[in-house]
């Protein structure tokens, strides 16, 4: 930005039309604090969006019981967050916290206590937002005062991971395995998908390249 070229952004204009929360979480998410960024309106538009969805969010908290897949991801992200505070780490911060409520979007509902730890990990960012819904959610005591959510190791590793399936390094497909599967089972799975069964037809792979957990790239001619 230049004063010279006219294309300063002012915060307060920003905060009028977005929310201080917006602001502070955009600013946060923009890239690594100690290097160059650029500002773009549809980045500040989309985080104003995912604020927008965290408070349509609260309405699925219910007494139902989180699934495993969900508590996975919960406590991965608790451990992510909090070591990314402690490095100053903080546009990673905002992207963990929308794959999250992603997570909250997908289970459909959320329960009481999970919602909090959301709500105490969305502080640091968004603590306007996180605020009131920690009062929304029946918490009489202030979100502030609260204790930092603890990961639970016994959810730090799911037992389905997602692999990519490449063709010559390109990436046609993901699936999901079951954890510590063997590699010729893996194979056996990957061959057998409908869609990589088109792509290579008649030619059998000339070579296979395996990264546990990551990849499994055909070469083929």
């Amino acid at each position: 930005m230049s004063k010279s070229k006219g294309n300063v952004i002012n915060p307060d204009e920003m905060v009028d039309k977005f929310g201080a929360d917006t602001l502070r979480a955009y600013t946060m998410f923009i890239g690594p604090y100690n290097q160059e960024s650029a500002w773009n309106m549809s980045g500040i538009m989309g985080v104003h969006r995912f604020l927008k969805r965290v408070w349509q969010n609260q309405e699925l908290v219910s007494n139902t019981k989180d699934t495993d897949e969900f508590l996975v991801k919960l406590n991965q992200t608790i451990k992510g967050i909090s070591e990314d505070l402690e490095n100053y780490e903080l546009n990673t911060v905002i992207s963990k916290l929308m794959e999250l409520n992603n997570a909250i979007e997908k289970q459909n509902n959320v329960s009481k206590d999970s919602f909090n730890k959301f709500l105490q990990l969305l502080f640091p960012a968004c603590p306007h937002v996180a605020s009131e819904l920690w009062q929304k959610n029946g918490n009489n005591d202030s979100i502030e005062n609260s204790v930092w959510p603890i990961f639970d190791k016994k959810f730090l590793q799911s037992d389905i991971i997602k692999l990519a399936i490449q063709i010559n390094g390109k990436t046609k497909q993901i699936i999901e395995v079951q954890a510590g599967v063997l590699q010729e089972e893996i194979e056996k799975q990957a061959l057998g998908d409908i869609k990589i069964k088109e792509l290579i037809g008649n030619n059998q792979p000339i070579k296979t390249i395996y990264v546990a957990g990551r990849i499994i790239n055909f070469v083929v001619k």
